[in-house]
């Protein structure tokens, strides 16, 4: 991805930065010329420390930065001499030329992702739409988990179902609110046990390893059904306890100490 949609525009928009930059006059124009080389420079960097998965939507800051550098350097080709607006007209024409040829395999990809998010969004609302009961925790830890919130929301679907991201219980004020609701503290002796060399790897083992304790601890906990919710396996998984029956559970309450602790998972049917 970065070869395809990013590397092409990034390191042609820093060289372009850097040129505008040469190029300014006076010290307002420098001084605005560098200002944005430095920050397109430190949004790039940023976004290779960052190290996500998908990364393109981070580099549009330094993209669109430099990209917008090309404009004075086609300014200043245009006051060269007698040849300057013919060189200027000819480097718009040619880039005007790329961008329109880009066009077309952009919007065949545009079109594939909308396809994909319908897909998704059809396959994510169908999981949602199989939970048997109306009360219970269901934990997605994904960034998307908001999509249950929306349906919730928006089409007062199974409003008595909280919906977790587990991780996201470690933040102090989503822990103090699930503690006020159910009673409990999520998260209460769970630590992110850091191993070295931190490489994404060893990052996603900590955080399987810290969802699952979560997962396990309000099981363990809290009366109501506990439900792992993972669409990218996909699989809808009700989290069984060892001595309640968690589809006749009431809907609010912590059990005691000990009780309804998590012995094995089953599929909820679709």
């Amino acid at each position: 991805m970065l070869r395809s949609y990013v590397y092409p525009f990034l390191l042609p928009g820093l060289a372009a930065l850097t040129g505008a930059a040469l190029i300014a006059r006076g010290l307002a124009g420098r001084t605005i010329s560098w200002t944005l080389f430095v920050s397109a420079a430190l949004g790039t960097a940023c976004a290779f420390v960052y190290s996500v998965s998908d990364p393109s939507s981070y580099f549009l800051h330094p993209m669109t930065l430099g990209l917008a550098a090309v404009a004075p350097i086609v300014g200043r080709l245009a006051g060269l001499g007698a040849r300057g607006p013919r060189a200027a007209l000819a480097t718009g024409a040619l880039l005007g030329l790329a961008a329109l040829v880009l066009c077309v395999p952009w919007l065949r990809t545009g079109q594939q992702r909308v396809r994909l998010f319908v897909g998704f969004d059809r396959d994510i609302h169908s999981m949602w739409q199989s939970l048997p009961m109306d009360s219970a925790i269901v934990f997605w830890t994904n960034d998307m988990y908001y999509k249950l919130g929306e349906y919730q929301l928006l089409d007062h679907e199974k409003p008595g179902i909280d919906v977790e991201h587990a991780l996201g219980l470690f933040v102090p004020s989503n822990r103090a609110r699930f503690q006020r609701r159910f009673g409990i503290d999520p998260v209460e002796g769970i630590t992110v046990r850091v191993r070295f060399p931190l490489d994404a790897a060893t990052v996603a083992s900590l955080q399987r390893d810290a969802i699952r304790e979560i997962e396990a601890r309000v099981n363990a906990l809290v009366r109501l059904p506990v439900i792992e919710f993972d669409p990218g396996v996909p699989t809808v998984r009700l989290l069984r306890k060892f001595d309640a029956d968690t589809s006749a559970a009431p809907t609010t309450g912590a059990a005691r100490p000990g009780h309804g602790a998590t012995r094995q998972e089953r599929l909820v049917p679709r």
